[in-house]
């Protein structure tokens, strides 16, 4: 009895996973196709954002920026967000340091220390939204990111703890 029922359910299970095949078929990639990194010409002209968000199980820190505004949000819960706008300096000075950047490496960015694995620190992630399409970091330790976005983090940082004061 315990033989069929397992022969039965190999059957199902399998006919489950040629439907899923069958379903969603696969398309080639060509691996010639790279992303661009992102140059001040383009940031400048399209819809951006950037957002620094480090949070543990107990603590929440965002910082979100587009070229209009400015949105901290130091807890999980929707209310307490903080909007401000976003001064063209500011923004200035954060598409000067994004064309320092290869975005098309952001999600190989090596993250110089580990404590947030066993949360000894926030764990921080850097994500760039440009028309649509999402880039992000590796999760890395807030207060030690990674050098080539050290300078962008700090700006970011800085940002959210203006409106704070």
């Amino acid at each position: 009895m315990k033989f069929l029922f397992s022969f039965l359910s190999l059957l199902i299970f399998n006919k489950e996973c040629d439907y899923e095949k069958k379903s969603y078929p696969v398309t080639s990639i060509n691996k010639t196709t790279q992303v661009q990194p992102v140059n001040s010409k383009i940031v400048q002209d399209s819809l951006m954002t950037i957002s620094y968000t480090a949070q543990t199980r107990g603590t929440y820190k965002s910082v979100t920026v587009s070229q209009q505004q400015v949105t901290v949000n130091n807890s999980r819960a929707k209310n307490p967000k903080m909007t401000f706008p976003c001064s063209k300096d500011d923004w200035n000075e954060i598409t000067r340091l994004l064309s320092n950047i290869d975005t098309s490496k952001l999600k190989d960015l090596k993250v110089p220390s580990t404590k947030s694995h066993y949360d000894g620190a926030l764990g921080a992630t850097l994500k760039l939204t440009v028309e649509g399409k999402e880039m992000s970091s590796p999760t890395f330790d807030h207060g030690n990111p990674p050098s080539e976005v050290a300078q962008l983090v700090s700006k970011l940082l800085s940002m959210g703890k203006m409106e704070q004061k």
